[in-house]
């Protein structure tokens, strides 16, 4: 109960008998939350953490991480692709192209003079809304050895 009640489950006593289907996206995200606090972690991995939420409960969701994060002192990981959250959640950034790290820096430096490619189209995809639901268009660019099958960059139409 003590762990729902954290994540903001409203009613937690009555709500625990309750089944995934009778809880909106947002409710489901925190139980996945509350089940992942459960074992008093010290480091959490948080993989496109509100995916499918819609934009007041992706940034209710957000808050109430950091203030787990806070209160309980734990260091969190972000895997996504959003520079929206990285602003808001992250102090260091390591951007990945092709399973390879790119980019690494102090999120202020990475917003104030991002340098690989991969990592402005990021943030250009962010800052314009892109890559939801339009074509995809194809860009020249370098791509990485292990991408023997393709020297393009697939990025929104947006950066077209």
């Amino acid at each position: 109960m003590e762990l729902l009640h954290w994540v903001g489950i409203p009613a937690p006593e009555t709500r625990v008998a309750d089944f995934p289907h009778q809880f909106s996206g947002g409710m489901r995200q925190r139980v996945v939350g509350a089940i992942c606090l459960a074992c008093r972690p010290h480091f959490l991995i948080a993989d496109e953490p509100t995916t499918s939420l819609d934009v007041t409960i992706q940034m209710q969701y957000l808050n109430l991480l950091k203030g787990i994060q806070q209160r309980e002192q734990l260091a969190m990981m972000f895997v996504t692709h959003d520079f929206g959250i990285v602003a808001k959640m992250c102090d260091h950034v390591a951007v990945m192209y092709a399973g390879r790290i790119v980019e690494k820096a102090e999120v202020r430096a990475i917003f104030d003079r991002p340098v690989h490619p991969y990592t402005k189209a990021l943030m250009a995809l962010s800052t314009q809304g892109g890559g939801k639901g339009g074509e995809v268009v194809q860009h020249r660019g370098a791509a990485s050895s292990t991408a023997q099958s393709s020297s393009r960059l697939f990025l929104s139409p947006s950066l077209s």
